[in-house]
């Protein structure tokens, strides 16, 4: 995004970067979208009946399954820890009363905190070959009982605990120094506007990842209950309210960052490339003449 480095500064920045993980995700949508159902979620076996298409099940050698597993789950992953990071980041500047350029001396610590966490938890999904298909969306994704408990149920409400305890302990921060501001006689216009932009977005970030959470503890308990008499069918509608929870919270991030400045950036940017592109064109233009008119008096007819 053009001039994000001077706007977003920690840890503002830090929506950029989960707008990114979540267009990513997208991405894995698209891919499943565009490959086609039977390209990611199917694999052929050998049956004495013949080859049969089946659903990928624990099988880390379908590229096409693993390549969209990547894309949903790393950085689906990713976009929670930096969600936990900048609840961090703002106790931090509020409660704590750090300045921006003490987190920016810090960005290589949150950088590697928050591609690391995801990185362990991929890798450990691919070695324990917990990657299947899902039989509703076509989407490759985290499976099994076990698999889904360990790497996506507890992982997801652990990120959503924390950051939860960091939303509060900002809160609470933000409410004493407005406190105290107020007691003083200090303006307070500014935090009021920046409590209203964090009160929106968590709202639109937390109930989303609570919903989603909540779909994967269904589903979890819908496909492995104890017997067949207990067990329940997952319902489609809870299975693709997961999905639009987990998409829609890509939309609540860049809420923060769509406004009248960025769209001012954007133009800003454009004009430029527009306008090198007229001068590019006039100056080849006049050089074509330039040549022509220098070339025409050896093309002359002799008298």
């Amino acid at each position: 995004m053009p001039g994000c480095g001077d706007r977003f500064r920690y840890p503002e920045r830090a929506f950029i970067i989960i707008s990114f993980c979540c267009n990513v995700v997208s991405l894995g949508y698209i891919t499943r979208l565009l490959a086609g159902r039977e390209a990611v979620a199917c694999t052929v076996v050998d049956t004495p009946d013949g080859p049969r298409s089946v659903l990928v099940h624990a099988d880390v050698n379908h590229t096409d399954c693993i390549i969209v597993f990547l894309l949903v789950y790393f950085f689906s992953t990713s976009s929670c820890v930096w969600w936990i990071l900048l609840k961090l980041q703002w106790v931090l500047v509020v409660g704590m009363l750090w300045t921006r350029g003490a987190i920016e001396r810090h960005a290589g610590v949150l950088h590697v905190v928050a591609w690391t966490l995801p990185t362990i938890l991929t890798v450990a999904n691919l070695v324990n070959r917990s990657v299947y298909a899902d039989e509703l969306t076509g989407l490759c994704y985290v499976g099994g009982g076990r698999s889904r408990l360990l790497f996506a149920i507890v992982p997801f409400a652990a990120f959503l605990i924390a950051g939860t305890i960091f939303l509060v302990a900002g809160f609470a921060s933000l409410y004493r120094s407005r406190r105290n501001a107020r007691l003083s006689g200090t303006e307070t216009d500014h935090h009021e506007v920046f409590v209203v932009r964090i009160d929106v977005f968590c709202m639109l970030y937390v109930v989303p990842a609570a919903v989603s959470l909540a779909c994967c503890c269904y589903e979890h308990v819908a496909t492995n209950a104890l017997s067949p008499d207990d067990g329940i069918q997952p319902s489609s509608a809870v299975l693709t309210l997961k999905v639009f929870c987990s998409l829609i919270v890509g939309t609540t991030s860049s809420m923060w960052i769509l406004n009248g400045k960025t769209l001012h950036s954007w133009k800003t940017l454009f004009k430029r490339v527009c306008k090198r592109r007229c001068s590019g064109r006039s100056s080849s233009g006049s050089n074509k003449l330039a040549t022509g008119s220098v070339m025409s008096p050896r093309h002359r007819p002799s008298r």
